[in-house]
């Protein structure tokens, strides 16, 4: 009996293909990733980073120019 591919779910296809799910396969590299930065010396940047919030308040907008930047977009006298 032949099968149309047009009938069949998409994980039915993956499986057939030998394709992995991608959502599947993001999730999980998240949580090696994590077990990973979990198992680091707390000094570590990555774990900082993941663990701790920033402090204080960003302004909204846009940023102000450096000072080499308003030196190009100065008016020439």
């Amino acid at each position: 009996m032949e099968r149309r591919l047009d009938k069949i779910h998409s994980d039915q296809l993956r499986h057939l293909s030998g394709i992995q799910d991608i959502i599947k396969w993001t999730n999980d590299q998240r949580r090696e990733w994590d077990a990973h930065v979990e198992r680091m010396e707390d000094n570590r940047l990555a774990k900082i980073a993941r663990d701790n919030r920033p402090q204080g308040v960003h302004s909204q907008g846009r940023p102000n120019k450096c000072w080499k930047e308003s030196l190009n977009t100065a008016p020439s006298p």
